[in-house]
């Protein structure tokens, strides 16, 4: 069975995969974020409050609050530009987002943790192998989604 559809039955606006990449990067990457410092940082300093006298401790968690108040504020205002600003521009502020927030900014934090415990760059990405291989992968299908989708090519460039 096959529905007909009224009017134009080309995908243009906001809507499908395109809303949820939106509240993806509006919602859920800060939010997870979010929970996952509050796991790495302050739940691990109310069991041992003498980390919170380590001056390498506070620096490499001032660093990664740092980092991820960046990328997550990059990340919310790229999702308001794919709502409200129907330009290319749009789209790159996206791709820019995707990728800080996935794998650029589990790199960051190892570097963080490698100059604040002065330990080798190769002994503190270990943790973050999976992060980096995973929010990789989700990058590259979203930017294959948004370098490639009629909805996208149509909403944002035009035609």
């Amino acid at each position: 069975m096959s529905r007909v559809f009224q009017g134009s039955s080309v995908p243009k606006g906001v809507g499908g995969w395109l809303l949820l990449l939106i509240v993806m990067l509006a919602f859920y990457t800060p939010g997870t974020g979010l929970r996952a410092l509050y796991l790495d940082f302050v739940v691990p300093a109310r069991l041992l409050p003498a980390l919170e006298t380590n001056p390498a401790w506070v620096q490499y968690r001032t660093t990664v609050y740092t980092l991820s108040a960046i990328v997550w504020s990059v990340s919310v205002v790229a999702a308001v530009a794919l709502w409200r600003w129907h330009r290319p521009v749009s789209v790159w502020l996206a791709l820019v987002a995707l990728w800080f927030s996935g794998p650029i900014l589990p790199l960051g934090y190892a570097v963080a943790a490698s100059f604040a415990f002065r330990t080798a760059f190769f002994q503190t990405v270990k943790p973050f192998w999976l992060a980096i291989a995973v929010s990789s992968i989700q990058a590259t299908i979203w930017t294959g989604y948004l370098l490639r989708s009629v909805r996208v090519r149509l909403t944002y460039f035009g035609g």
